[in-house]
């Protein structure tokens, strides 16, 4: 077989029922046909098949388009004349994957959007590390201080606790340190010498794997 470009391709001589499956194609249509044939970008597939057939083998991904004109997107490895003008393709369905990655991508984004333009603190930290995840710019608007300070020194908040309060505070803080839990309000100092009353409350985040 021969693609629009003239690059030489491969057809399936035999397929085994997952290939079938994620193509949602029944064996004996699929069974002598191009692989081309099912390539989102025919072009790209035969430069990639060129280049396979030069190097003797290629791993990657790809977008495939169905019969009925869904796209799956798949993880391959080729193996190039193996035996004499015989090539072995592996493909792995990882379309559920990407969508589940995509859905995560959009919902972090979403989450960013809305955290960048609230009026209130909010930030997250590793409580093994008590390293700064992240901190939303509010943290400037009431404390009058660089959110790159508390970046910077994960206990800065502690520094800026009013010292009327600073005794009650800390002792919260230590308690939440194993509980991951802390409801108090209390006065802080601002960059200017000001004070401002403030209400902070946290809880644990499960840690997901």
């Amino acid at each position: 077989d021969r693609d629009v470009t003239g690059v030489q391709t491969c057809a399936l001589p035999i397929s085994n029922p997952a290939a079938c499956d994620i193509l949602r194609v029944a064996r004996h249509a699929l069974l002598g046909q191009p692989f081309a044939k099912y390539s989102t970008d025919p072009r790209d597939f035969a430069r990639t098949w060129k280049a396979t057939l030069e190097r003797g083998c290629q791993r990657g991904h790809t977008e495939l388009r169905r019969p009925d004109g869904a796209t799956v997107y798949v993880d391959f490895a080729v193996a190039a004349n193996y035996m004499p003008g015989q090539h072995v393709f592996v493909l792995c369905n990882t379309t559920e994957r990407r969508s589940a990655e995509s859905s995560a991508r959009e919902s972090q984004e979403r989450f960013r959007e809305i955290a960048e333009h609230i009026q209130e603190i909010f930030w997250m930290m590793d409580a093994r590390t008590n390293e700064v995840l992240f901190v939303t710019p509010a943290f400037e608007a009431v404390t009058g201080y660089p959110r790159a300070a508390l970046l910077a020194n994960p206990i800065f908040y502690r520094q800026i606790v009013h010292p009327e309060d600073h005794g009650r505070v800390m002792v919260s803080l230590d308690a939440a340190a194993a509980t991951g839990c802390f409801d108090e309000e209390f006065r802080i100092v601002r960059a200017d010498g000001t004070t401002r009353w403030l209400w902070a409350k946290s809880s644990p985040r499960p840690e997901t794997h």
